[in-house]
């Protein structure tokens, strides 16, 4: 598979690998249960080992339209942001909730690089400045 072509489209979530930004885009919607955040971990693992980069991977996830995620769903994108490809996370149009949980999962997993956004546009802006080494 070509990896400037990666792209994927579940029922809450899409992932689109854009190799020109360097930027894995993820798309939320919807209540995410246990399901939805195990096919999230297994598309981001099946990304991760295609995305021909020795660097971690910077994310930027738009969750404006996401509802809130189940104590397994938050549970299971804390072992996401854990591996070793995972990079810098902006996410970007949380609600409260959202951001709430961003920051649960930034103290779990000891990440210093998730951060919170109101616009996509300000997301990606700090990814590119702050590219994971």
């Amino acid at each position: 598979m070509d990896t400037n072509e990666l792209e994927y489209k579940g029922n809450k979530f899409s992932m689109r690998w854009d190799s020109m930004e360097g930027i894995l885009f993820v798309e939320m919607w919807g209540e995410h249960k246990k399901e939805d955040a195990e096919e999230y971990k297994n598309k981001f693992f099946e990304f991760a080992e295609k995305i021909p980069q020795n660097t971690p991977i910077q994310i930027l996830v738009d969750v404006s339209k996401q509802k809130k995620s189940g104590d397994e769903a938050r549970r299971i994108y804390t072992e996401v942001s854990k591996h070793p490809k995972s990079g810098n996370s902006a996410i970007c149009g949380a609600n409260i909730f959202v951001r709430v949980i961003a920051a649960f999962i930034a103290t779990a997993t000891g990440r210093k690089n998730i951060r919170c956004f109101s616009k996509t546009e300000d997301g990606k802006k700090w990814l590119k400045e702050n590219i994971t080494k």
